[in-house]
């Protein structure tokens, strides 16, 4: 690298913060989307155990168990 000028080097500087400055939106917006893949399973998860559980609750409409009687 001794050998390379001063254009080089800002050539090669600018590059480099080109790359630097769009890894830091590939970062951001990698982050963004786990936040968001993590909130929609936490409200996936949160739907399912309630349909879950207000299917395992007895309602008024349901028919009692018919029972034979000798």
């Amino acid at each position: 690298m001794n050998n390379m000028g001063n254009a080089d080097l800002s050539k090669l500087e600018e590059i480099f913060d080109s790359f630097s400055q769009s890894y830091q939106r590939y970062w951001e917006a990698y982050v963004m989307f786990q936040n968001q893949l993590y909130e929609t399973l936490g409200a996936a998860r949160i739907r399912t155990f309630h349909r879950q559980s207000v299917h395992n609750m007895p309602c008024s409409h349901a028919q009692a168990p018919m029972v034979w009687v000798p």
